[in-house]
Protein backbone atom coordinates (compact mmCIF):
# COMPACT_ATOMS: atom_id res chain seq x y z
CA UNK A 1 0.00 0.00 0.00
CA UNK A 2 2.83 2.52 0.50
CA UNK A 3 5.02 1.55 -2.49
CA UNK A 4 1.21 2.49 -4.34
CA UNK A 5 0.84 5.59 -2.46
CA UNK A 6 4.51 6.29 -3.11
CA UNK A 7 3.95 6.13 -6.88
CA UNK A 8 0.98 7.56 -7.13
CA UNK A 9 2.77 10.59 -5.27
CA UNK A 10 5.71 9.98 -8.20
CA UNK A 11 3.50 10.30 -10.87
CA UNK A 12 1.39 13.86 -9.45
CA UNK A 13 5.05 15.45 -8.66
CA UNK A 14 5.74 14.61 -11.92
CA UNK A 15 3.17 15.67 -14.01
CA UNK A 16 2.82 19.02 -12.03
CA UNK A 17 6.91 20.07 -12.60
CA UNK A 18 7.35 23.52 -13.98
CA UNK A 19 7.85 22.12 -17.62
CA UNK A 20 5.28 19.87 -17.45
CA UNK A 21 2.55 22.44 -16.84
CA UNK A 22 0.28 23.00 -20.01
CA UNK A 23 2.18 20.06 -21.73
CA UNK A 24 -0.57 19.78 -24.39
CA UNK A 25 -0.83 23.25 -25.85
CA UNK A 26 2.91 23.47 -25.58
CA UNK A 27 3.32 20.77 -27.37
CA UNK A 28 0.49 21.51 -30.28
CA UNK A 29 2.17 24.94 -30.96
CA UNK A 30 5.68 23.06 -30.65
CA UNK A 31 4.87 20.64 -32.97
CA UNK A 32 2.51 22.94 -35.57
CA UNK A 33 5.51 25.12 -35.83
CA UNK A 34 8.16 22.31 -36.80
CA UNK A 35 5.59 20.85 -38.86
CA UNK A 36 4.94 24.00 -41.11
CA UNK A 37 8.36 24.76 -41.10
CA UNK A 38 9.26 21.52 -42.31
CA UNK A 39 6.43 21.37 -45.07
CA UNK A 40 8.31 24.53 -46.19
CA UNK A 41 11.73 22.94 -46.19
CA UNK A 42 10.86 20.18 -48.30
CA UNK A 43 8.29 22.34 -51.03
CA UNK A 44 11.90 23.89 -52.05
CA UNK A 45 13.89 20.56 -51.55
CA UNK A 46 11.63 19.35 -54.32
CA UNK A 47 11.36 22.61 -56.53
CA UNK A 48 15.03 22.87 -56.79
CA UNK A 49 15.35 18.92 -57.96
CA UNK A 50 13.13 19.89 -60.25
CA UNK A 51 14.50 22.92 -61.38
CA UNK A 52 17.76 21.32 -62.21
CA UNK A 53 15.97 18.47 -63.51
CA UNK A 54 14.60 20.65 -66.47
CA UNK A 55 16.56 22.83 -67.17
CA UNK A 56 20.02 20.52 -67.46
CA UNK A 57 18.40 16.69 -67.41
CA UNK A 58 22.18 15.97 -66.60
CA UNK A 59 22.73 13.19 -64.45
CA UNK A 60 25.95 14.63 -63.19
CA UNK A 61 24.05 18.03 -61.81
CA UNK A 62 21.96 15.55 -60.17
CA UNK A 63 24.25 14.07 -58.50
CA UNK A 64 25.83 17.21 -57.09
CA UNK A 65 23.29 18.44 -56.24
CA UNK A 66 22.22 15.51 -53.67
CA UNK A 67 25.54 15.33 -52.43
CA UNK A 68 24.92 19.34 -51.22
CA UNK A 69 21.92 18.70 -50.05
CA UNK A 70 22.77 15.31 -47.94
CA UNK A 71 26.35 15.25 -46.96
CA UNK A 72 26.85 18.76 -44.65
CA UNK A 73 24.01 17.42 -42.63
CA UNK A 74 25.28 13.76 -42.25
CA UNK A 75 28.65 15.38 -41.20
CA UNK A 76 27.24 18.05 -39.01
CA UNK A 77 24.85 15.26 -37.06
CA UNK A 78 28.02 13.98 -35.76
CA UNK A 79 28.25 16.95 -33.33
CA UNK A 80 24.40 18.70 -33.37
CA UNK A 81 23.65 15.88 -31.10
CA UNK A 82 26.46 16.53 -28.68
CA UNK A 83 25.26 20.45 -29.26
CA UNK A 84 21.64 19.28 -28.42
CA UNK A 85 22.92 17.59 -25.15
CA UNK A 86 25.44 20.42 -23.79
CA UNK A 87 23.52 23.76 -25.34
CA UNK A 88 19.94 25.64 -25.03
CA UNK A 89 18.11 23.66 -27.76
CA UNK A 90 15.43 26.32 -28.08
CA UNK A 91 18.34 28.53 -29.62
CA UNK A 92 19.74 25.74 -31.75
CA UNK A 93 16.28 25.44 -32.94
CA UNK A 94 15.98 29.16 -33.76
CA UNK A 95 19.13 29.77 -35.26
CA UNK A 96 19.20 26.33 -37.26
CA UNK A 97 15.57 27.01 -38.75
CA UNK A 98 16.69 31.24 -39.26
CA UNK A 99 20.20 30.44 -41.20
CA UNK A 100 17.66 27.92 -43.44
CA UNK A 101 15.22 31.00 -44.06
CA UNK A 102 18.26 33.47 -44.94
CA UNK A 103 19.52 31.00 -47.30
CA UNK A 104 16.40 30.67 -49.01
CA UNK A 105 15.46 33.96 -48.91
CA UNK A 106 19.30 35.06 -50.65
CA UNK A 107 18.49 32.48 -53.31
CA UNK A 108 14.69 34.20 -54.17
CA UNK A 109 16.30 37.19 -54.57
CA UNK A 110 19.37 36.40 -56.68
CA UNK A 111 16.66 34.48 -59.09
CA UNK A 112 14.32 37.41 -59.20
CA UNK A 113 17.56 39.45 -60.29
CA UNK A 114 17.72 36.82 -62.92
CA UNK A 115 21.26 35.44 -61.25
CA UNK A 116 20.79 31.48 -61.26
CA UNK A 117 23.96 30.02 -61.96
CA UNK A 118 23.81 26.44 -60.69
CA UNK A 119 26.89 26.87 -58.09
CA UNK A 120 24.77 29.21 -55.61
CA UNK A 121 21.95 26.69 -55.97
CA UNK A 122 24.56 24.40 -54.63
CA UNK A 123 25.95 26.42 -52.40
CA UNK A 124 22.40 27.03 -50.87
CA UNK A 125 21.65 23.67 -50.45
CA UNK A 126 24.97 23.11 -49.02
CA UNK A 127 23.47 25.88 -46.28
CA UNK A 128 19.80 24.34 -45.89
CA UNK A 129 21.50 21.01 -45.49
CA UNK A 130 23.55 22.43 -42.77
CA UNK A 131 20.59 24.20 -41.03
CA UNK A 132 18.34 20.54 -41.06
CA UNK A 133 21.64 18.39 -39.71
CA UNK A 134 21.81 20.95 -36.41
CA UNK A 135 17.80 21.40 -36.03
CA UNK A 136 16.51 17.67 -36.38
CA UNK A 137 18.51 16.43 -32.86
CA UNK A 138 17.49 20.05 -30.90
CA UNK A 139 13.93 18.85 -31.93
CA UNK A 140 13.98 15.40 -30.86
CA UNK A 141 15.75 16.34 -27.99
CA UNK A 142 13.32 19.09 -26.47
CA UNK A 143 10.18 17.14 -26.75
CA UNK A 144 11.17 15.10 -23.45
CA UNK A 145 11.84 18.56 -21.64
CA UNK A 146 7.58 19.70 -22.25
CA UNK A 147 6.32 16.03 -22.77
CA UNK A 148 5.70 14.24 -19.55
CA UNK A 149 7.60 10.83 -19.43
CA UNK A 150 4.15 8.34 -20.01
CA UNK A 151 3.59 10.43 -22.87
CA UNK A 152 6.93 10.84 -24.99
CA UNK A 153 6.22 7.65 -27.07
CA UNK A 154 2.82 8.67 -27.97
CA UNK A 155 3.96 12.01 -28.48
CA UNK A 156 7.16 10.86 -30.75
CA UNK A 157 4.66 8.48 -32.98
CA UNK A 158 2.61 11.87 -33.59
CA UNK A 159 5.37 13.99 -34.47
CA UNK A 160 6.55 10.75 -36.85
CA UNK A 161 3.34 10.29 -38.58
CA UNK A 162 3.48 14.30 -38.97
CA UNK A 163 6.86 14.35 -40.55
CA UNK A 164 6.26 11.45 -42.81
CA UNK A 165 2.76 12.91 -44.23
CA UNK A 166 4.94 16.01 -44.71
CA UNK A 167 7.22 14.25 -47.18
CA UNK A 168 4.23 12.75 -49.15
CA UNK A 169 2.54 15.77 -49.58
CA UNK A 170 5.75 17.65 -50.20
CA UNK A 171 6.49 16.28 -53.81
CA UNK A 172 2.95 16.76 -54.94
CA UNK A 173 2.31 20.14 -53.52
CA UNK A 174 5.76 21.52 -55.04
CA UNK A 175 4.61 20.19 -58.15
CA UNK A 176 1.54 21.81 -57.80
CA UNK A 177 2.83 25.09 -56.80
CA UNK A 178 5.47 25.18 -59.60
CA UNK A 179 2.70 24.49 -61.93
CA UNK A 180 0.69 27.35 -61.00
CA UNK A 181 3.56 30.21 -60.47
CA UNK A 182 7.75 30.60 -60.55
CA UNK A 183 10.31 28.59 -58.32
CA UNK A 184 10.76 31.77 -56.69
CA UNK A 185 7.51 31.71 -54.81
CA UNK A 186 8.35 28.57 -53.74
CA UNK A 187 11.62 29.80 -51.75
CA UNK A 188 9.15 32.66 -50.41
CA UNK A 189 6.86 29.90 -49.02
CA UNK A 190 9.80 28.44 -47.09
CA UNK A 191 10.97 32.16 -46.29
CA UNK A 192 7.26 32.34 -44.49
CA UNK A 193 6.59 29.19 -43.17
CA UNK A 194 10.50 29.21 -41.13
CA UNK A 195 9.33 32.77 -39.94
CA UNK A 196 6.41 31.09 -38.41
CA UNK A 197 8.28 28.73 -36.93
CA UNK A 198 10.43 30.99 -35.38
CA UNK A 199 8.04 33.24 -33.86
CA UNK A 200 6.05 30.04 -32.52
CA UNK A 201 9.48 29.07 -30.37
CA UNK A 202 9.96 32.26 -29.15
CA UNK A 203 6.75 32.72 -28.06
CA UNK A 204 7.12 29.36 -26.47
CA UNK A 205 8.09 28.80 -23.03
CA UNK A 206 10.59 26.21 -22.61
CA UNK A 207 12.80 25.19 -19.81
CA UNK A 208 16.26 24.95 -20.31
CA UNK A 209 17.15 21.56 -19.59
CA UNK A 210 19.75 20.99 -16.25
CA UNK A 211 22.99 19.89 -18.74
CA UNK A 212 22.87 22.94 -20.44
CA UNK A 213 22.83 24.91 -17.11
CA UNK A 214 25.92 23.18 -15.45
CA UNK A 215 29.43 23.59 -16.58
CA UNK A 216 30.30 21.19 -19.13
CA UNK A 217 32.97 18.55 -18.18
CA UNK A 218 35.45 17.14 -21.31
CA UNK A 219 34.56 18.91 -24.34
CA UNK A 220 32.80 18.07 -27.62
CA UNK A 221 34.56 15.13 -28.98
CA UNK A 222 34.57 13.37 -25.05
CA UNK A 223 30.72 13.22 -25.63
CA UNK A 224 31.20 12.52 -29.61
CA UNK A 225 33.54 9.50 -28.62
CA UNK A 226 31.35 8.27 -25.75
CA UNK A 227 28.19 8.14 -28.18
CA UNK A 228 30.05 6.06 -30.48
CA UNK A 229 31.37 3.93 -28.14
CA UNK A 230 27.66 3.23 -26.54
CA UNK A 231 26.34 2.80 -30.16
CA UNK A 232 28.88 0.33 -31.02
CA UNK A 233 28.38 -1.90 -27.94
CA UNK A 234 25.06 -2.32 -27.66
CA UNK A 235 24.08 -4.13 -30.34
CA UNK A 236 20.20 -2.69 -31.18
CA UNK A 237 21.23 0.58 -31.68
CA UNK A 238 24.18 -0.82 -33.80
CA UNK A 239 21.71 -3.06 -35.75
CA UNK A 240 19.37 0.02 -35.76
CA UNK A 241 22.00 2.39 -37.23
CA UNK A 242 23.23 -0.08 -39.85
CA UNK A 243 19.84 -0.82 -41.09
CA UNK A 244 19.00 2.92 -41.40
CA UNK A 245 22.01 3.56 -43.47
CA UNK A 246 21.64 0.93 -45.41
CA UNK A 247 17.96 1.82 -45.95
CA UNK A 248 18.92 5.66 -47.08
CA UNK A 249 21.71 4.42 -49.14
CA UNK A 250 19.04 2.52 -51.47
CA UNK A 251 15.85 4.87 -50.71
CA UNK A 252 18.04 8.20 -51.51
CA UNK A 253 19.51 7.62 -55.00
CA UNK A 254 16.06 6.55 -56.80
CA UNK A 255 14.21 9.22 -55.14
CA UNK A 256 16.65 11.94 -56.15
CA UNK A 257 16.79 10.65 -59.32
CA UNK A 258 13.21 9.56 -60.32
CA UNK A 259 12.24 13.23 -61.90
CA UNK A 260 14.94 12.71 -64.23
CA UNK A 261 13.50 9.85 -65.33
CA UNK A 262 10.66 11.14 -65.83
CA UNK A 263 11.65 14.18 -67.36
CA UNK A 264 13.68 12.44 -69.61
CA UNK A 265 10.92 9.64 -70.57
CA UNK A 266 7.99 12.24 -71.10
CA UNK A 267 9.40 15.30 -71.65
CA UNK A 268 9.15 18.71 -69.80
CA UNK A 269 5.43 19.15 -70.09
CA UNK A 270 4.60 16.24 -67.58
CA UNK A 271 5.68 19.22 -65.08
CA UNK A 272 3.15 22.03 -66.60
CA UNK A 273 6.55 23.63 -68.60
CA UNK A 274 7.05 25.77 -65.31
CA UNK A 275 10.08 26.55 -63.45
Amino acid sequence: MENETKKINEGQTEQSLPQFSHWKRRTALFLAGQTVSLFGSSLVQFAIIWYITLTTQSGAMMTISTVCGFLPQVVISLFSGVWADRDNRKILIVAADAMVATATFVLAMLFLSGFRDFWIIFLVSGVRSLGSGIQTPAVNALLPQIVPPDKIIRVGGINGSLQSVMFLLSPAASGAILSLTTIEATFFIDVITAACAITIMLVLKTPVHQKALEKQKGGYFDDLKAGVKYVAHNGFFRAFFLFFALFMFFVVPPAQLTPLMVTRTFGEEVCGGSA
